[in-house]
């Protein structure tokens, strides 16, 4: 969510000033070295056309920051799953407990 955009003409780019937090979510994904991928799939929208053609065309800054929080909510919304599931399949009881009376 650190990342911010800035204007490049019709089209935004990720602004060299947030380049270092782009970098850490990109190696918190598993992105390593493929920094400039996540950054591009941030600015250029890819349509595929009936027919197989590929149009790509650059978001404007709101849509970049729009996708940006999208990205953010879906990872922290996979995170939380993931760690109710281990919390739950924590406090799962590792035998039965065998009855008595008095």
């Amino acid at each position: 969510g650190n990342t911010e955009f800035k204007e490049a003409g019709d089209t935004c780019a990720v602004s060299p000033d947030s380049r270092s937090f782009l970098n850490a979510a990109a190696k918190l994904l598993g992105l390593e070295g493929k920094e400039d991928e996540l950054a591009r799939a941030l600015v250029i929208q890819i349509r595929e056309l009936p027919g197989g053609e590929v149009l790509t065309s650059g978001q404007t800054v709101p849509e970049a920051v729009s996708l940006r929080d999208a990205l953010c909510k879906a990872v922290y919304t996979r995170l939380f799953d993931w760690v109710v599931g281990a919390v739950n399949r924590a406090l799962l009881p590792t035998k039965v407990a065998e009855r008595v009376i008095g």
